[in-house]
């Protein structure tokens, strides 16, 4: 190839650069006639000529009258392109006047080339800010059916000629169209936002891509959903049936029901739709909404027949714990047993006449539910089901419902069911609530526009029939707007032939037929939205009826025995009406009740009446009253026939929270006798402490014992025991109880002090007690009386000892007598302890004044099941036997000072016993005294003697006026089985007398054989027997006028009876 030299390529490069000069050149002349030809048709397009022949062949077009308010224009960026600003298309004139779509700006983009030869070639349309109205008239029409049927008839190989102009369109694209429709027939309206619409090449007998988006929202009820439609459309070029292939939907749903932070719901799926069947159909329907999934389809029959449709949906089993926990964590989902596994199934039909559930099964946990649900119409849609299940135990679920948030009417949606019309049976194979379980329950449920009516009935297992019905009306003030509620229910409950369960406890037992019916009812109440629902109790009126009959109540006794009370008949009524007061923290109301049991064997007839305010907290529970009078009485035929009415009155105050009960004014009347009283106690439920007053007055326990024994007490003193009179206040505590201030009076005798008991079964009780003067004797039986016929003084019976009643005791105190007497031996200042417990009882340290002389004395007793085994000590010191013989026999026979010594112990269950096992010594002594046996007033009678053999019974005897001085007298004997043997037995009377006796005296026996050696000065000894009967003895001396005169002188025997040693021991 030949080299090119240096001017050669100087001249190619300036070659080049004129020629892309030229084309420069060439461009801008290009340019200069495009922007010449663009502004020429800008100016064209917006004259008035063309602006009429652009409405006019649109309206022609649409068959609907179009108005053009904005400009005409042409873009050139970023796309050449018609701009229309303004375009309203106006409403077919069958479905009335308005506007049925706007248009802010329709941008048309053009090919240029093509308008040289007139001919309008649009690559796309794209319309921005649209605003459309969808009108449904009462047989369903739509107003841009229509159109769209204009359109297609119009429609010829996607152009239209007209003047001379082709026009021709390949893609239309819609933005933030707006479109809201409107039902005539149901008053309903709803809005599509932000509609978008992109499809691809416009071409007929093709299919053309699209793609359809749109936010859809319901203000009322706070939804949104976002839309997106995208399939293939054909429109054939003949007018036939438009053609949609391959329609897939994806929609999303969110709203004001949707919990904080929850994903929104997502639905997928494919649209089929059978033109010429007039047919849609979906297939592959998956919905994912808060953590569930389910899946189905649904087909449609010819819609221009009708609306019908039917398919199959599936919920998938999911964990509704889960769910719960989720989206609602604050609900305490972690406290219910279950909510482990559901899933739900059911085919659907859907008519004209309304949408059928049929083969509907739900499962949760172990409950299934199977049954149907049609739902009659949609305006106004009427719901009836038929459901039944297997064993639905709701305890598992209630924790779920106990969030601490309280209800308000809002939570009810009264407005619901005051529009509901609903009806439909449930019947569940068991059910369990609150611990009870039910067989065989059925509701029916009956709602007509505000009146519901509900009626159930089920059994339990032991029997049991419950059945009820609840009827609610819903209403609205015409004033106010505000819903009001009124109800009435009422529950009748029968027991088996044994009686309610819930009667039969450890430690007590209800039986018999038993009846209860429940009614509540509530008048027309207001229920605003935001008001709490539990107020409903300011109006709340109630009554309970129960009965029980021919059954028996079994309980146990404190000593762990069975018992059983009889009876025919046990009626219960309590009603409740409001009263002022109630708040959303507290329900006031007045309760009237009553028991009543008739033919009893223990109880014949029973009946206790209430009355009174009743409090009950609405949050906490707190059961109180303020004062409810209770009064009642029982007549039982444990109690005495003359005396078998007990009746009783107060007033019961009590507050659960405080945990405080109080009887006011409380008074108890039976046996003849009345105890007043008042009590207040705190802590009743936890550990039971309080205080109070106990009063009684006019005792009479003579009286008392013969109402319940039918037998007249015989008293020396004919007053006694017949006025006890009791006063004082007391406080108790889980430890035990205190009389602490105890005034009383018994016959006339003084006694206060304090008594405390340790425990309230077998209490050990310690007092410390002061009396005043307390004659014994007053009531000892009266002296037994000769036989009439006989003369003879019958025997007492032996007396058991209250052995049991000893054993019992438990006793720790101190007691103090002003007086004691016994016998007629009379102690002052009498003071001592007694112990006693197990068994062991102690009398120590027995202090007291006798006659001028000091007691001491200490008793002691061992109690078993079979005998009661004594040990008695007793001193008296320097007594003065003078005042002691005249309280003893009626006359000072002896006189001085006196020391008497006991040391005896015994063992027996009788007194007799006692008597027969008296074992110990005895020990009297008197110094410096003086005797006189005769002479005491009157002149001295005639000695009447009777001789047989040796033996002579004294009468009367002389009466001397002097007395007889000794020095010392003393006498010692001891005791073995009952019988006092003389050990030594010695009067000292110098220098007149000196006296030996021996032998003894038996107190079982009641007989005396004692020998009294008399030794005389200047007179020979002589020996008297002391024979016979111990309260009754006959004096045997050696025959002799001068010898008895002088023994009869010196030692007289008083008649004066020795009984009083029996009661000793």
């Amino acid at each position: 190839m030949k080299r090119r030299t240096g001017t050669e390529v100087s001249r190619m490069r300036a070659a080049i650069r004129r020629l892309f000069l030229l084309l420069l050149e060439l461009c801008v002349i290009l340019v200069l006639g495009l922007t010449i030809a663009v502004f020429w048709a800008s100016y064209y397009i917006d004259t008035a000529n063309f602006r009429t022949a652009f409405v006019e062949k649109i309206e022609t077009l649409l068959d609907r009258k179009v108005e053009l308010t904005g400009e005409l224009d042409i873009v050139a960026w970023p796309d050449l392109a018609l701009e229309v600003k303004g375009l309203r298309i106006e409403e077919s004139p069958d479905f009335g006047s308005g506007i049925a779509a706007d248009f802010e700006t329709v941008r048309i983009l053009v090919s240029v080339l093509p308008l040289l030869s007139k001919q309008l070639k649009i690559e796309s349309v794209v319309l921005d800010g649209m605003t459309g109205t969808v009108l449904s008239d009462e047989q369903g029409r739509l107003n841009w059916q229509s159109l769209f049927t204009t359109e297609m008839i119009q429609g010829d190989d996607s152009s239209s000629v007209f003047d001379g102009w082709r026009f021709s369109v390949e893609t239309i694209e819609i933005f933030d169209a707006d479109i809201l429709y409107r039902d005539s027939a149901s008053h309903n309206e709803y809005r599509l936002s932000g509609l978008n619409l992109n499809t691809g090449i416009f071409k007929p007998d093709e299919d053309v891509s699209f793609t359809v988006s749109s936010t859809f929202s319901l203000e009322e009820y706070g939804l949104l959903s976002e839309l997106t439609l995208k399939g293939r459309l054909r429109v054939p070029s003949d007018g036939a049936t438009v053609l949609l292939r391959d329609a897939s939907i994806y929609a999303t749903l969110t709203g004001d029901f949707m919990p904080e932070g929850a994903a929104p719901g997502q639905m997928t799926g494919f649209l089929d739709v059978d033109w010429d069947n007039r047919s849609v159909g979906v297939r592959d329907l998956q919905v994912l909404f808060l953590g569930l999934r389910a899946e189905g389809n649904i087909q449609s029959g010819n819609l221009s027949q009708g609306l019908s449709a039917e398919g199959h949906v599936i919920v998938h089993p999911f964990t509704p714990a889960e769910v719960i926990a989720r989206h609602a964590p604050s609900l305490p989902v972690k406290d219910v047993q279950g909510l482990e596994s559901s899933a739900l199934t059911s085919f659907i039909r859907i008519s004209e006449t309304g949408i059928h559930f049929d083969n509907l099964a739900l499962t949760l946990d172990d409950l299934i539910i199977r049954g149907a649900l049609n739902i009659e119409g949609y305006a106004d849609p009427v719901f009836d089901f038929s459901m039944r299940t297997n064993a639905l135990d709701l305890d598992r679920y209630l924790p779920l419902f106990v969030t601490g948030t309280p209800f308000v009417w809002g939570d009810f949606h009264l407005d619901f069911f005051r529009q509901l019309r609903a009806k439909g049976v449930v019947r569940a194979e068991a059910l369990t609530i609150l611990d009870t379980t039910l067989a065989d329950v059925r509701l029916k449920v009956s709602a007509q526009k505000g009146t519901l009516a509900f009626g159930a009935q089920a059994a339990r297992p032991d029997g049991t029939t419950l059945n009820g019905t609840l009827d609610v009306v819903v209403g609205k003030s015409s004033q106010t707007g505000v819903p009001t509620l009124a109800l009435e229910s009422m529950m009748h409950v029968q027991s088996s032939e044994d009686g309610f369960a819930e009667l039969q406890g450890p430690l007590f037992a209800l039986g018999g037929l038993g009846k209860c019916s429940v009614t509540v009812s509530v008048p027309p109440l207001p229920c605003p939205p935001r008001q709490r629902s539990i107020l409903i109790l300011r109006a709340v009126r109630g009554q309970i009826d129960g009965a029980l009959d021919k059954g028996s109540f079994q309980y146990t006794d404190a000593s762990k025995q069975n018992q059983r009370l009889e009876y025919s008949s046990v009626s219960t009524r309590m009603t409740i009406t409001p009263a002022a007061g109630t708040s959303e923290t507290q329900w006031n109301s007045a309760v009237d009740a009553s028991v009543r049991l008739r033919g009893g064997t223990d109880i014949e007839s029973l009946a206790v009446l209430a009355q009174g305010p009743l409090s009950v907290g609405i949050e906490d529970g707190r059961v109180m009253s303020s004062g409810m009078a209770v009064n009642g009485h029982v007549l039982s035929s444990v109690l005495p026939r003359d005396a078998k009415r007990l009746t009783a009155n107060g007033t019961i105050a009590f507050d659960s929270e405080e945990d405080t009960l109080s009887v006011v004014d409380g008074f108890v009347r039976v046996l003849e006798t009345s105890l007043k009283g008042s009590v207040q106690v705190r802590d009743l439920t936890t550990t039971p402490k309080g205080t109070g007053t106990v009063e009684l007055s006019g005792v009479n326990p003579k009286r008392i014992v013969y109402l319940l024994a039918n037998k007249a007490l015989r008293t020396r003193d004919g007053t006694a025991l017949t006025n006890v009179d009791l006063k004082t206040p007391f406080s108790f505590d889980e430890k035990g109880f205190s009389l602490t201030n105890v005034r009383a009076e018994f016959d006339g005798m003084p006694i206060q002090g304090r008594i405390d008991g340790a425990g309230f079964i077998h209490p050990m009780l310690t007092f410390s007690l002061s009396a005043g003067a307390f004659d014994l004797d007053r009531y000892l039986p009266p002296p037994r009386q000769p036989n009439s016929r006989t003369g003879v003084v019958p025997k007492a019976e032996p007396v058991d000892l209250p052995l049991a009643f000893f054993q019992a005791l438990r006793l720790d105190g101190k007691v103090a007598f002003e007086s004691f007497t016994l016998a007629a031996i009379r102690t002052t200042r009498l003071t001592g302890r007694l112990k006693a417990d197990a068994g062991n009882i102690h009398v120590a340290n027995v202090r007291g004044q006798t006659y001028g002389g000091a007691l001491t004395g200490d008793w002691k007793g061992t109690v078993s099941s079979r005998a009661l085994s004594t040990d008695l000590l007793l001193d008296v010191r320097n007594m003065q036997a003078g005042p002691f013989m005249t309280d003893v026999a009626d006359r000072d026979y002896i006189r001085g000072q006196t020391d008497i010594s006991f040391a005896l112990k015994s063992r027996g269950v009788t007194d007799d016993s006692i008597l027969a096992n008296l074992d110990g010594m005895a020990k009297l002594q008197i110094t410096n005294g003086s005797f006189k046996f005769t002479g005491y007033g009157g002149q001295p009678d005639q000695v009447s003697t009777q001789r047989t053999s040796d033996t002579i019974r004294t009468k009367r005897s002389p009466q001397p006026s002097a007395r007889t001085s000794f020095r010392r007298a003393t006498s010692e004997y001891s005791v073995k089985r009952g019988v006092f043997t003389a050990q030594t037995w010695r009067v000292e009377a110098p220098p007149v007398l000196q006296s030996y006796g021996k032998g003894g005296f038996s107190l079982p026996d009641n007989t005396i054989d004692l020998s009294i050696r008399n030794d005389f000065v200047a007179v020979p000894s002589v020996t008297l027997k002391l024979i016979g009967k111990l309260t009754d003895p006959a004096v045997r001396i050696p025959t002799g006028r001068i010898v008895h005169d002088t023994v009869f002188n010196i030692l007289s025997i008083p008649e004066k009876s020795f009984q009083f040693l029996r009661d000793l021991f």
